[in-house]
């Protein structure tokens, strides 16, 4: 890691040097990574040295003391790095840091650099790389898209973090509160109960009036705790300085206090996980330097206050989960600094009759001019029958990633190309990776799928009357294909009619995951050799027989198949439900599922055996067979099956006996 230079390995004394300085690093990893990133910017013949005798030869050398050590790499980042890292000594060990969060907690305390060229939140982003790169985070997790989210840090920095922020940041535990006129940021530890948490908050309020972060995250509270809420909560909301506030162990109250508004220079609120407020006091709106306000997983709250446009500086409005959203207030589209909208909900079938008076709409248009939305958004109830979807300006919004389409049902034939018109004026742009589409009712489907060559994740539920899909196997990043509840679907299209040669076999290229229920006409389809993950409810068997024998065809035409046609190779997982016309599995097929570990067949009424081949399965570890009546055997080569751990068979009452060396 240190070695910038391929010829830096061939120097004798530089590489003597590089071992000196390891030593100093007592054998720790995190110590090697970390000492390692600073020697990596630094000139090996003319600093390394001084590094050696200067910087590590000041170093408190005492036993099992890594400490010292770790901070020579603390001392070389630049200041905006320190203020980040010592920043996250205010969560415990080991948690798991949500990494989007963590940047607008940064941008909130106005730890990141302005820059007119990029984003505070791009250069957030890139502040956490660096720290990430140099060790201080570690045990990174991605999501299905490839970003990384989530993040960890190991306890020997998080004890570095602890020293390095002093008494400006405390982490409340069993500890006696500090007293020092310099504290500036306070979170208290889950491991706290709730009766010590709400006893600390007054104490807190007497001498640290300037706190800047306040973190009373979630524990249990009993019944008599939760009458001292409202209480509690009020004194929470004196600390008028404060720029971070997450209220967690508030969860279970039902109103929030008016006095929010008060606290002028608050840029990040969190109130996820309130799952019993209804509505927010329209005092909110008064908090003009807000910048994030996260209100997911509030399961109950039904509205949004009517002043939200009032919320100038607001970039992320976290709405995921919020179930019970009725509308969107209006005027929602002057907030043309949101980077995060993850919900937009716009009036249901009911909501005439029970619209408040007074209630001020925003319409799927005020989403026209907010072109710096990114991640996810998800747009619920859809109208066909109104001709303003083109109004979302989708295709100029070219950093989301994820985009939900809900429509609202109408089952009238004469809504059909009112749906397929509405559904083409949604074009987003080609960035997009994800797409998910509930309830559309239209026959064929937007001819722009065919043009989102990043995609990688489509997701179609509930579109029952949509007869085919665009020829999707020409998506090349596609991973994931999700088809549920699609029970006119009869083809994808396969492109055949254009392709240049009748020899080729139309296949996606990338998938790895494919789900198909309930689409009991589909019978046409690209093949999907590649997969990784197979379910299949109430559909045809054709598409995997035709896949599993895709292998054998090549084979049998004269030509070895390559490494991209060993046909479900890679197939780690397969579920098969009340498939109705498979009656076995082909022995060909069979015989490339080298990496199934796990196949479970359920309700295949006309399914009678097994092919022999499954006696080569080495890999299968669990095989669990339910309501098949005309199963009569099992072939005996399973009983060589020797990593098999778990054989379930129910509801099978032809099959007499089990293959010797299955039978325990």
């Amino acid at each position: 890691m240190a070695f910038r230079q391929v010829q830096d390995l061939n120097n004798p004394k530089i590489v003597d040097l590089g071992k000196a300085i390891l030593e100093k690093c007592k054998g720790v990893p995190l110590a090697i990574k970390t000492i390692g990133s600073v020697l990596y910017f630094k000139n090996p013949e003319t600093e390394w040295s001084f590094f050696k005798d200067n910087e590590l030869a000041k170093v408190s050398q005492q036993e099992d003391d890594i400490i010292p050590t770790l901070k020579l790499s603390y001392n070389h980042l630049p200041s905006y790095l320190k203020h980040c890292f010592a920043y996250c000594s205010l969560f415990p060990k080991d948690h798991e840091f949500d990494v989007q969060m963590l940047i607008y907690l940064w941008m909130a305390q106005g730890f990141i650099k302005a820059d007119q060229n990029q984003s505070p939140e791009d250069i957030g982003y890139g502040y956490f790389l660096d720290l990430l790169w140099r060790s201080f985070f570690q045990e990174v997790k991605e999501d299905y898209l490839g970003n990384i989210r989530w993040c960890k840090m190991h306890d020997l920095m998080h004890d570095l973090a602890m020293s390095v922020a002093g008494t400006s940041s405390v982490l409340i535990n069993k500890g006696s509160i500090s007293s020092s006129e310099n504290l500036f940021h306070v979170s208290f530890d889950f491991s706290l109960g709730g009766t010590e948490i709400l006893k600390s908050v007054s104490p807190l309020l007497k001498h640290h009036y300037k706190l800047r972060t306040l973190f009373v995250l979630p524990t249990h509270l009993g019944h008599e705790q939760e009458l001292t809420l409202t209480n509690c909560m009020e004194s929470c909301l004196k600390f008028k300085l404060l720029r971070a506030l997450d209220l967690g162990i508030f969860y279970s109250m039902r109103k929030l206090p008016n006095s929010f508004g008060e606290l002028k220079h608050l840029r990040y609120l969190d109130l996820s996980n309130f799952e019993k407020i209804q509505k927010l006091p329209n005092s909110i709106t008064k908090l003009q330097n807000l910048q994030t306000l996260n209100l997911a997983w509030c399961s109950e709250l039904s509205s949004l206050p009517r002043d939200m446009h009032k919320l100038v500086s607001l970039r992320h409005l976290v709405l995921d989960d919020c179930q019970s959203l009725s509308h969107m207030p209006s005027r929602l589209g002057e907030l043309t600094c949101l980077h995060t909208l993850s919900r937009f909900v716009l009036p249901g079938h009911d909501f005439n009759q029970l619209r408040p008076r007074n209630t001020s709409i925003g319409e799927v248009g005020e989403l026209r001019n907010l072109n710096s939305l990114r991640g996810k958004l998800s747009i619920k109830n859809l109208r066909p029958d109104i001709d303003e979807s083109d109004t979302a300006n989708l295709q100029e919004k070219q950093h989301l990633q994820e985009l939900e389409l809900h429509y609202l049902v109408f089952k009238e034939d004469h809504f059909v190309e009112k749906y397929e018109k509405s559904l083409e004026l949604l074009r987003p742009h080609p960035n997009l990776k994800a797409l998910t589409v509930r309830r559309y009712l239209g026959v064929g489907f937007a001819s722009w799928v065919k043009s989102l060559t990043n995609l990688v994740s489509l997701r179609l539920y509930g579109c029952t009357k949509c007869r085919h899909l665009p020829a999707l196997h020409k998506l090349p990043h596609l991973r994931r294909l999700t088809l549920v509840g699609l029970d006119c679907l009869e083809y994808i299209d396969d492109d055949q009619n254009t392709a240049t040669s009748c020899d080729i076999i139309p296949f996606f290229p990338s998938l790895k995951e494919l789900w198909i229920n309930t689409c009991p006409k589909l019978t046409s389809m690209p093949l999907f050799p590649s997969l990784e993950e197979l379910f299949l409810k109430l559909t045809s068997s054709k598409p995997l027989l035709e896949t599993m024998m895709m292998a054998h065809k090549e084979a049998s035409s004269g030509a070895s198949p390559s490494s991209s046609f060993q046909s479900l190779s890679k197939l780690v997982e397969m579920t098969i439900w009340y498939i109705d016309d498979l009656q076995s599995l082909p022995q060909e097929g069979v015989a490339y599922l080298s990496s199934l570990q796990s196949l479970q067949i359920w309700g295949c009424a006309k399914l009678t055996s097994l092919p022999e081949a499954m006696g080569n399965l080495s890999s299968l570890q669990s095989l669990d067979m339910r309501d098949c009546p005309s199963l009569n055997s099992l072939p005996e080569a399973m009983g060589n099956l020797s990593s098999l751990q778990s054989l379930k068979i129910v509801e099978c009452p032809n099959l007499n006996s089990l293959p010797e060396g299955q039978v325990h």
